[in-house]
């Protein structure tokens, strides 16, 4: 809808747009508490979706899987050559990652760049000039969702830096440069317009931290205001100790994109599942690398994704908890 309204030179980011995909997903007006569903993303984000704006909706929604699929198993082939069916049946059984796939959301592609990027850079060293400069064309498209990819990108961007890859550096800030001079001659007012967006879009979704949120869920407002400011700078020094240990060499890769899962999620407003992506992102690294195949692996492998439907189907049992979705 939002490409459409571009095609008719109408905003994307206007109340027009939003009212048609109330009315499209809901079949009716959302609620004022209810997510207004208007375009929130850069201009640059719908690059991939143009070419189905000639097709009716369920045209375009299935060429889409179609193509979220295919990147799905292109992706994962690159980065888990020897284990490709545990990387796949691992991932497409979670269900965030279920969920987002049908759904079509751009959380899919961005993590599939993620995890490309981390593979190919950090597992494989794969780090030719034509491979940098691709990467960083993505990596820069990836930038859609910055409060889902932020901590990945810091962490790919460190390990640039730290081995001298300039042609991923250059070709990052050269296309990140290039999508937003795009944007702007697509729809020259979308800077503001997506600020305005975005403004509105905090005042209807409960924009505080996760960690703040279930925070609040079991303590006093006072208390846990307190408690998540010290686990907050608690983490923040962790972050950085951790991080010079692993700039060092001195702190395995492994651990570290643990921690960035874990703080890049609880750090973010509460979303749908395909949010919890974020954490999923390292464990499916070490889910999906050869190894030994051990206790911990079956509980935190195959048993992660039947609690992941089991967390989705128990709250049409019992009454919606966020203490329970969440954890």
């Amino acid at each position: 809808l939002a490409g459409r309204a571009i095609q008719q030179d109408i905003s994307p980011y206007g109340e027009e747009v939003a009212l048609e995909s109330q009315v499209g997903v809901l079949r009716r007006p959302a609620l004022p508490n209810e997510d207004q569903m208007g375009f929130a993303y850069p201009i640059y984000a719908l690059l991939p979706v143009f070419p189905t704006l000639t097709m009716t909706f369920d045209w375009a929604q299935a060429a889409w899987l179609s193509f979220n699929l295919i990147l799905f198993v292109v992706t994962l082939l690159a980065t888990f050559r020897q284990t490709f069916p545990i990387a796949l049946s691992l991932s497409l059984t979670f269900f965030p990652m279920s969920f987002a796939l049908i759904l079509g959301n751009m959380n899919i592609p961005v993590t599939l760049i993620l995890i490309l990027s981390i593979g190919l850079l950090f597992i494989q060293q794969q780090r030719g000039r034509l491979m940098q400069i691709l990467l960083g064309v993505l990596l820069a498209w990836a930038t859609i969702k910055p409060q889902f990819s932020i901590f990945f990108l810091a962490l790919i961007g460190l390990y640039a830096l730290h081995q001298k890859m300039r042609p991923l550096i250059a070709s990052f800030l050269t296309s990140l440069f290039v999508f937003l001079a795009i944007s702007t001659l697509i729809w020259p007012r979308w800077p503001v317009e997506w600020l305005q967006r975005m403004t509105h879009y905090t005042g209807y979704i409960n924009s505080n931290p996760i960690l703040l949120n279930l925070a609040r869920s079991a303590l006093p407002a006072s208390s846990a205001n307190i408690i998540t400011l010290f686990l907050a700078g608690l983490a923040l020094v962790v972050t950085v100790f951790i991080t010079l240990r692993w700039w060092r060499g001195r702190y395995p890769l492994g651990r570290l994109l643990a921690w960035i899962g874990l703080i890049s999620y609880l750090s973010m407003p509460i979303s749908v599942s395909y949010e919890q992506i974020r954490f999923y992102i390292p464990l499916l690294f070490w889910l999906a690398l050869p190894q030994p195949r051990k206790a911990a692996w079956w509980i935190f492998g195959p048993l992660l994704i039947i609690l992941s439907w089991l967390a989705t189907l128990l709250p049409r049992f019992t009454n919606p908890n966020l203490d329970l979705d969440e954890l």
